[in-house]
């Protein structure tokens, strides 16, 4: 709906844009699937990879649960192949907090031993040590991707840890 703070029931398209300005015809990346919301979709760096954000529970992207401070409390994170081979994986390792929520790619790939590994980053609600309990302060985590792992259709992120140079005491949303 137009002024909505949000979205729910989505899916993700992809459309052509070519040189001349025109749009092409979408089609779908993640169709709507009954009971599950799907947005905040991002590129990786190579173009070949869309991360977005699911709401298992459908839970409107702009919040709707009041105890989360960063509104979508069951929200996982998600990667899709954007050549619509229907290659798409929860990335359970990495985002494993309550409101995993914005997760974007660091814009650089990263050479590992020899294979290219991409960094997300998303705010999240989990716990912090002893520092805060689960839900209490939202803060900025990153971990691995490793692209060709995914494409052999195994676990492709590493467990996320917290960015250290926040403020202990703020709460962040996107690491830009």
């Amino acid at each position: 709906l137009l002024g909505s703070l949000g979205i729910d029931a989505a899916g993700l398209m992809k459309a052509p844009y070519d040189a001349a300005g025109a749009w092409g015809t979408p089609t779908w990346l993640v169709p709507p699937a009954g009971g599950q919301n799907n947005f905040y979709p991002a590129y990786s760096p190579d173009a070949q990879w869309v991360v977005f954000n699911r709401s298992p529970s459908n839970t409107n992207s702009a919040g709707g649960d009041s105890s989360t401070v960063s509104g979508v409390a069951d929200a996982e994170i998600w990667v899709v192949a954007a050549d619509r081979s229907g290659l798409t994986m929860q990335l359970a390792a990495a985002g494993s907090g309550p409101a995993d929520t914005w997760v974007k790619w660091d814009p650089t790939s990263y050479l590992d031993q020899g294979r290219t590994l991409f960094w997300l980053t998303w705010a999240s609600q989990r716990a912090y040590g002893l520092r805060y309990a689960q839900g209490a302060k939202v803060q900025l985590w990153m971990a691995a991707f490793d692209p060709a792992a995914a494409r052999a259709g195994t676990a492709p992120d590493s467990p996320a840890f917290r960015l250290p140079f926040q403020d202990i005491e703020s709460g962040n949303h996107v690491a830009q």
